[in-house]
């Protein structure tokens, strides 16, 4: 009985789509959070599948940089403060990103390279700079700017 488990089990996981992608190996999962008060710079770079990444900045002048290679890989990146900047590059399908920001004179920046990725950029207060980039097939881009 524990043949036909093993065998049904080994069917499922040949047919699945990453299976089908030639990606046998197995999964690994990261994931990283990061909290910064008052003016600094956080940097994450993750190469892998599955991985979260989360920053959360307070103060003025504050700078995070994500990068992921991959599929089904998130990062979320909160700020508030003036001047902050935030950049998100992601390479791969399926990926998801957020970026809000709360302050004057911030920059917002994702890229995306993949198929059925989604971005969003949500902004707070006056002067605000923001981009989204994305390359592939069934992507999704939300920019929304407030003035306060």
């Amino acid at each position: 009985m524990k043949t036909l488990r093993w065998a049904a089990l080994a069917a499922l996981t040949l047919a699945s789509p990453a299976a089908m992608a030639g990606d046998l190996g197995p999964p690994s999962v990261s994931v990283y959070g990061a909290i910064g008060i008052g003016p600094g710079n956080i940097a994450i770079q993750q190469n892998s599948t599955a991985n979260f990444a989360g920053v959360l900045q307070v103060g003025p002048g504050a700078t995070t940089s994500i990068q992921q290679t991959g599929q089904h890989n998130a990062a979320v990146v909160g700020q508030v403060g003036d001047g902050s900047s935030a950049t998100v590059l992601q390479n791969g399908g399926r990926n998801r990103a957020l970026v809000r920001q709360l302050g004057q004179f911030g920059q917002a920046l994702l890229g995306q390279i993949g198929q059925d990725n989604g971005a969003r950029v949500v902004q707070f207060g006056p002067n605000n700079l923001a981009g989204i980039g994305q390359s592939g097939p069934w992507n999704r881009a939300t920019l929304r700017q407030h003035p306060w």
